[in-house]
């Protein structure tokens, strides 16, 4: 009875071992003091696109090249009624968990480029929302880097590509924009659409060196 009691026991811990592997690993909160955030941020963005849509039709490296000079990687351009630093920023890429500090050039400049791309209106949205299982998808991708934010309301009233937002998720394709807390009329979920720079899907993550 022993022996058994032991065997069960045993398999408790051993099953236990493996759910424990399962559990989402909660990245750290990217803490700033105030310097630290006015010395990686720029109130002054840019004045014009990065590029215009019709011009990336297709990827081409040679448009890139003329792009990617104009993306500034040191600091966040500060676009009225977007998202810019991250709360927190996690890469999953080859089965790994990568936490990125805010101060990564290749982050800073991603982000710079997709509210670039947004506030001029150089881009393409989902007009309806994703369903429970599109979701699960996207939260499941094995290469995305995952940002998360404090939702808020802003003034623009523009619920494509506000910031009511909590969560960024950046995948080989596309920008996916979860709200947690909003609520899916049609769906047993939440509010969740994408949005495509330029009006196309690219290899975002590559493009940045992720």
């Amino acid at each position: 009875m022993k022996k058994i009691l032991l065997f069960l026991f045993s398999i408790t811990l051993f099953m236990g071992s493996f759910s424990g592997c399962k559990q989402k690993i909660e990245p750290p909160i990217i803490e700033l003091t105030p310097e630290e955030l006015e010395a990686i941020t720029n109130p002054n963005f840019s004045s014009e696109p990065f590029a215009e849509s019709e011009v990336l039709f297709q990827y081409v490296e040679e448009d890139w090249n003329e792009i990617f000079p104009k993306i500034p990687s040191d600091k966040y351009e500060l676009y009225p009624n977007l998202h810019n630093v991250p709360r927190t920023a996690t890469l999953y890429k080859n089965g790994e968990v990568t936490f990125i500090d805010a101060n990564d050039p290749r982050l800073i400049g991603l982000i710079n480029l997709y509210n670039n791309s947004v506030y001029y209106g150089k881009y393409a949205y989902l007009q309806g929302l994703y369903d429970k299982e599109h979701i699960e998808e996207i939260e499941t991708e094995e290469f995305r880097l995952e940002l998360t934010y404090i939702p808020y309301f802003s003034d623009d009233g523009y619920e494509a590509a506000g910031t009511q937002y909590d969560t960024i998720i950046i995948a080989n394709d596309s920008f996916y924009l979860f709200a947690h807390d909003i609520p899916n009329e049609h769906e047993d979920t939440f509010v969740a659409r994408s949005n495509s720079p330029f009006s196309r899907m690219y290899p975002w993550l590559d493009l940045f060196g992720f």
